[in-house]
């Protein structure tokens, strides 16, 4: 559904206009979807008529069934230039047809009252978790306790749960309320041990996406050190599944920590794991195992080792996979910050053909049909002083030949019929700010970070003639046209997770100066 979008005075007042052109809500009964997101008015005088227009739509919307808030603490607040407006906040909350309701931006109390007081049999529910209070004394963690009580009059209908931002905990016992119906829950990063009896227990019926985010780096420390302490939840997991357990899933996705830790006993169609990195590979191996997948993502960090890229995938762990998605990942920040089992010689001296080699190697006895190979590398010499990496690398990628790249893969699996190849990069330099005599009082320029990048590029080839059969040699591969690529990555699933795209700048723009060429930065 695509929602008629409410920004301004003007286009709440024209819209408002619009469906009161003909006799008297006539066209209110086609509007399904609205997305209100006023941030300020230029005439603050404005605000008591358009919430009357709001009023007005939102009273007489009887169909409406998308509802999308952007940042409803902004909205309020430029509503009450010239006072409170209550029955904007009421006209909402008394809407009884909503199915799906969108509520992004900070905290505010008002989001808060929506969520509690809507009338809606909602199914889909999407909300920035930071915009919520989930009880007096902490606004910050998550636990079925506290969806529960913010959720209690929807627990019923809803179908679909994004919880995005949220930070989860779960403290023992405590299992919450449950959602009969839930088909899809997308929670945020876990700052600890998770627990499958609490998630079956809260969500019986649940077979569709499951996506349990990342185990956090502070807060899951303790955890993330200690392998005892994984395999003994794990293994408690494993028990409680014995006797309650879910069916099948359609989608999982989290990291190698909370992705082990859970020990899932069902098969998952679509499996995607985040942040494989070497020290990580045999509980990798484990998870492989648990899932059976026949559709498979996984985050590859380099940065820990090239021995990640060794034996991947054992005969026994996927045997079903068709379609193969692998995001190959370079940088060299997480030595600056030093993260756990970093390999610094890896990250000076990696050479990509060496990383290509391994990647052949590994995917060479899989009868994948659908690959789709994404490298990234993200570099940093603002640091002083700052940490060596591999020049030969980032060249590499940046000036990679996708198409030979291409012909190397179907060489190494002659049963592929689409290749998809995306690159993306970034570097981070330093530069000197004005001379001393413009930055008066005799002080010294100090440094500033200058970005250089570039958009994720996008490469695809078809294995196939357009009759269906295959190409004579892996030379005479079709080249897909830009618009279908994107086509081919939706309908075959060959998507990553929103962490792989917060990670690729997906959603970033780019300044002129970002895409400049990066001969600008110092050698």
């Amino acid at each position: 559904m695509c929602p008629i979008p409410l920004q301004d005075a003007a286009t709440i007042h024209g819209f408002h206009e619009f469906l009161c052109a003909d006799k008297p809500g006539a066209r209110f009964r086609f509007l399904r979807g609205l997305s209100i997101d006023i941030t300020w008015f230029a005439e603050p005088s404005s605000a008591d008529e358009i919430a009357r227009c709001l009023v007005d739509i939102l009273q007489h919307a009887s169909r409406l069934e998308f509802l999308e808030l952007p940042n409803p603490r902004d909205m309020f607040a430029a509503l009450s230039w010239s006072g409170e407006h209550p029955e904007v906040l009421e006209a909402i909350c008394q809407l009884s047809s909503l199915r799906d309701l969108v509520i992004d931006g900070d905290w505010c109390s008002v989001a808060d009252t929506i969520v509690r007081r809507i009338r809606s049999p909602l199914r889909v529910l999407k909300i920035n978790a930071n915009a919520l209070t989930f009880d007096s004394s902490d606004t910050w963690w998550l636990n079925p306790e506290s969806i529960g009580a913010l959720l209690y009059n929807l627990a019923s209908t809803l179908k679909e749960l994004y919880l995005e931002k949220g930070n989860m905990e779960y403290p023992p016992g405590c299992k919450g309320i449950q959602f009969p119906v839930m088909h899809s829950v997308i929670l945020g990063p876990q700052s600890g041990a998770l627990w499958m009896d609490t998630f079956v227990h809260m969500f019986p019926a649940l077979n569709g996406v499951l996506d349990i985010g990342d185990l956090r780096d502070f807060e899951g420390a303790s955890l993330r050190g200690n392998n005892a302490e994984q395999r003994r939840i794990r293994g408690l997991n494993k028990r409680s599944q014995e006797t309650r357990a879910w069916r099948h899933l359609d989608c999982a996705i989290g990291d190698t920590y909370t992705l082990y830790m859970l020990g899932l006993a069902c098969r998952v169609r679509h499996l995607m794991v985040d942040r494989v990195c070497a020290h990580r590979k045999e509980q990798m191996t484990d998870i492989l195992r648990d899932a059976r997948p026949t559709h498979l993502k996984m985050s590859l960090r380099l940065e820990h080792g090239l021995s990640v890229l060794e034996d991947l995938f054992p005969p026994d762990t996927i045997p079903d996979v068709t379609h193969l998605v692998l995001l190959v990942s370079y940088d060299n920040v997480e030595a600056l910050i030093g993260y756990e089992g970093v390999d610094l010689t890896t990250v000076q001296h990696v050479q990509w053909k060496d990383v290509l080699y391994k990647i052949l190697s590994t995917i060479r006895h899989l009868r994948i049909t659908h690959i789709r190979l994404i490298v990234r590398d993200d570099v940093s010499e603002a640091d002083s002083p700052p940490t060596p990496y591999s020049r030969d690398f980032v060249t590499s990628i940046r000036d990679l030949d996708e198409e030979a790249l291409a012909v190397e893969l179907l060489h190494a699996v002659p049963s592929l019929q689409h290749i998809v190849i995306n690159t993306n990069g970034r570097l981070t330099g330093r530069r000197l700010g004005k001379p001393a005599e413009d930055v008066g009082n005799g002080r010294t320029p100090q440094p500033s970070r200058v970005v250089r990048g570039w958009f994720l590029t996008s490469s695809a080839w078809s294995t196939t003639e357009p009759d269906g059969l295959p190409v004579s040699s892996p030379r005479c591969m079709r080249k897909l046209p830009d618009w279908a690529v994107d086509r081919l990555v939706r309908s075959e699933e060959l998507t990553i997770s929103a962490s792989d795209e917060f990670l690729l700048g997906v959603h970033r723009e780019w300044e002129e100066e970002e895409k400049a060429d990066w001969s600008y930065l110092p050698e």
